[in-house]
């Protein structure tokens, strides 16, 4: 008989003291105590005199396997007789099946206590309470899809108990599962301890999906907005991440209590296909196709290896899907870990939010394994751990994204830029001059500039000297003219300025654009003797053609360049 005071703190052999050194060797004597659980045997007759604190059993020797078929209707004498003729595990962990905890209570106030068993993957649950020469009773049906009418622990499941002024008797506690993955506490709460703990399991569990979920809905308005497909893997990643872990913590039964089916179980066959969303979506945030072909590759393994593994899923029993979700995480955490290492190296800025998260939710999984092999009070809450990981994870993940649509607008800029700029002269080309006059809703002159010359600099000097004149004729017309309107470089030696003014202002702004074209010419000519400049003028206005007035505007250049060389050759002075 196991005695264990109710009327101090948590009772537990760990102290959260102990150096790294013990809790290292501990988890690993843990892990190996774990593979074989089957062979090691406990006494299961725990008496607890309840005072007013709460209390918490640990998983070694609470529970015993009972065989156990349905439809049975449970009594003393049977449960007396399944309790006499099965032995105490000193752990449930990967066990399956029905098991039994007979629990001896005694209370000298008048008290409320909740049971919570610290199990996110039940089928059924039920507790019985007999009074000392009272019959046996049903006090809850507590299991996932059971009638609650108490606040749902999340990620594990509850029930009231109501224990008169000097009770005495047995708390029957069976539970049937296909699969155990975790220990299976029992925490005995006050009312006021359990309410508390219950708010803050609350707030992280439903804290952390929903900003997974809202950053799920971001990415899906920017993958409908650009089309961008890096969006939606994003979205597949994170959003499957939450979507599964409401589904497992409780929060979508609870939510939706006319379910009647138990969802629990889904967020296991969600994993895969999450991951897959993952690795699509490291591909692509790293450029792994043209940058890194084979850790593309392998990235491209991965995903398809987690859509069939989701695949095959819903063939299987639920341990075994258990452990393949994990094989699948333990491969994915150190291959996102290193190729985030990997990226770092190469300077790829995106690369350090995406390894910080990555580090997190996976020192939170080690964390989350650990917490199976040490007592539970060493390394409490683990669920809650991965969650608040997994929150700040893709926290970390949209940074990187985010760092990635910086890099891609900035790109698109570029090739915005250089769609409309001439690259040599880095003034607008045919396209931003056809994009400006089509802005315009009144009058403007159009400035047809022909240099002349060309061909002798070219010829006698070389092309690059003609690029070098080239770009500083247009650089003397970008930063003169800039105070009326815009330059553009439609052809070789050819450009246009856009000046818009009011209709009454356009006559007396022609001499000041014929003013600038001469001091240009001649700033020009100061450097190439050989230029000069030919020019035409045509007005425009919304109700006449814009390639009308680009053709006068040619052709008048056209006459004024004839008449030059026409007084040239008669050796006459300029108009």
């Amino acid at each position: 008989m196991i005695r264990r005071s109710l009327g101090v703190h948590l009772p537990n052999s760990y102290s959260l003291h102990r150096n790294f050194a013990a809790v290292v060797l501990h988890t690993i004597t843990g892990f190996i105590l774990l593979s074989f659980s089957s062979l090691l045997w406990a006494s299961s007759d725990i008496a607890l005199q309840l005072g007013d604190k709460t209390v918490k059993l640990d998983d070694s020797g609470l529970w015993s396997r009972v065989q156990l078929t349905d439809n049975v209707d449970l009594n003393i004498e049977t449960l007396s007789q399944l309790h006499q003729s099965s032995q105490p595990r000193s752990t449930i962990i990967g066990q399956s099946g029905v098991f039994l905890s007979k629990l001896s209570l005694s209370a000298e106030q008048a008290q409320s206590r909740f049971v919570v068993v610290a199990a996110n993957f039940l089928d059924s649950g039920v507790a019985y309470w007999q009074s000392e020469g009272q019959p046996l009773r049903k006090v809850a049906d507590f299991a996932t899809l059971s009638d609650q009418f108490l606040p749902d622990m999340l990620h594990a499941q509850a029930f009231s108990l109501n224990l008169p002024e000097q009770s005495v008797g047995v708390l029957w506690v069976v539970i049937s599962a296909p699969h155990y993955p975790t220990p299976i506490t029992l925490t005995l709460y006050n009312a006021s301890d359990y309410y508390r703990v219950q708010k803050v399991v609350e707030f992280v569990t439903q804290g952390s999906i929903f900003v997974m979920l809202t950053l799920t809905l971001l990415a899906l308005a920017i993958f409908w907005r650009t089309k961008l497909v890096l969006t939606f893997w994003f979205a597949g990643y994170v959003g499957l991440h939450g979507v599964g872990w409401a589904a497992a913590s409780g929060e979508i039964n609870s939510l939706l209590p006319s379910l009647t089916v138990n969802l629990t179980y889904s967020g296991m066959h969600i994993f895969p296909i999450a991951i897959a969303c993952a690795a699509m979506f490291t591909a692509g945030l790293f450029s792994t196709k043209e940058q890194a072909p084979q850790l593309y590759r392998i990235f491209l393994s991965v995903a398809i290896c987690g859509v069939f593994m989701a695949l095959i899923m819903l063939l299987l029993p639920f341990k075994t899907v258990f452990y393949l979700a994990h094989i699948l995480a333990l491969i994915w955490v150190p291959l996102s870990i290193f190729t985030g290492i990997v990226m770092l190296r190469k300077h790829d800025f995106k690369a350090k939010y995406y390894l910080t998260g990555n580090l997190l939710y996976g020192f939170s999984l080690v964390y989350y394994t650990a917490s199976h092999a040490l007592a539970s009070s060493v390394l409490p809450y683990p669920e809650l751990i991965v969650l608040a990981a997994l929150a700040l994870d893709c926290f970390c993940i949209l940074l990187s994204l985010s760092e990635w649509l910086r890099i891609k607008q900035k790109e698109l800029t570029e090739v915005l830029y250089q769609a409309k700029v001439d690259m040599l002269t880095n003034v607008g080309n045919r396209f931003a001059m056809d994009e400006k006059l089509s802005q315009f809703m009144g009058s403007y002159w159009i400035v047809f500039i022909d240099f002349d010359g060309m061909k002798t600099i070219n010829d006698s000097l070389g092309h690059k000297e003609g690029d070098r004149f080239l770009i500083e004729a247009a650089t003397l017309m970008r930063d003169r003219v800039a105070q009326y309107g815009s330059v553009f470089r439609v052809g070789g030696d050819e450009f246009i300025w856009l000046v818009e003014a009011q209709e009454r202002d356009l006559v007396a702004l022609k001499p000041r654009l014929q003013e600038l074209i001469l001091n240009i010419e001649k700033d020009l000519k100061a450097k190439w003797p050989a230029s000069g400049i030919s020019y035409g003028f045509s007005k425009g206005h919304p109700g006449k053609d814009q390639k009308i007035s680009l053709t006068e505007a040619d052709e008048e250049m056209y006459q004024y360049k004839h008449s030059k060389h026409a007084q040239m050759y008669s050796k006459r002075g300029p108009l």
